[in-house]
Formats: C-alpha cells, structure tokens, sequence
C-alpha cells in the first residue's frame, strides 16, 4: 500500500509540474492580449480614420466636379454659344433672304 501510495504522489508531482509549466505559459500570454479599453482605443482610431479618409475622398471629387464645371462653363461661353448664335444668325439670314426675294 505504501507503494502505490509513492507511485501516486510520484504522478501528482510530475502533473503539478507541468501545471506550473502551463500556467507561467498562460502567465506570459496574457500579457500580450488586449484589454476592452485597448480594443475601445482601437475601435476609435480606426473611426477616426475612417472618418478622415472619407472627408478627404468627398474634397477631392468636389475639387474635381469644380474643374470639370469650370471647364463645362468655358465651353459654354466660349464655344457652344457663339457657334449657336452663328447658325442662328445664318438661318435668320436664310430665312429673310428666301422672304426677301418672294416679294
């Protein structure tokens, strides 16, 4: 009896040994995971960033619709509305000129 009860004190030592292995394991992990407060932090960074990348896509596509409007704008007055005042000053002068030699 005395033997079997050394065998056993024998295993409960060896399997508090690798207890105390895995718990200095799990000791030196927990350092390394992440708190709610970490995570909270993190979650408001990456709003931020967010926030900020979005802010700079929408100036950006408004500087560029600006351009483009401008360039809209010159086209406008500088070429389609002279050309459409030419053709309409050519048919006005059609059109008299067909009157004219009706008379």
């Amino acid at each position: 009896m005395l033997d079997k009860l050394e065998r056993r004190i024998e295993r409960l030592e060896t399997d508090s040994s690798l207890v105390r292995i895995d718990l200095a394991t799990l000791t030196e992990r927990t350092g390394n995971l992440s708190t709610k407060t970490d995570l909270a932090e993190m979650r408001y960074e990456l709003k931020s960033d967010n926030a900020r990348v979005k802010g700079e896509i929408l100036e950006a596509m408004d500087k560029r619709f600006d351009e483009l409007d401008k360039k809209a704008r010159w086209k406008w007055g500088s070429v389609i509305i002279p050309l459409a005042m030419s053709i309409f000053t050519a048919i006005i002068t059609l059109v008299a000129a067909k009157i004219g030699a009706g008379m």
